[in-house]
């Protein structure tokens, strides 16, 4: 499994993850350290697979 990627100016990266057991808030980011502050350091949230039918989030809800 790889956990790093470059990529591209106007590129997308989806990442497929298992997170059995896990819900909340989390972070990726870039290891670059001057990218913390141009966005490259973000939160994402798992929720419950019961509520994931509710959320209208880019993806389509194929989360």
């Amino acid at each position: 499994m790889k956990d790093t990627w470059v990529v591209q100016p106007g590129e997308w990266v989806q990442v497929l993850g298992d997170f059995t057991g896990a819900t909340g808030s989390f972070m990726y980011h870039c290891h670059i350290l001057d990218h913390e502050d141009h966005t490259m350091m973000r939160p994402f949230t798992v929720l419950p697979k019961g509520i994931m039918s509710f959320h209208d989030a880019h993806g389509g809800g194929h989360h």
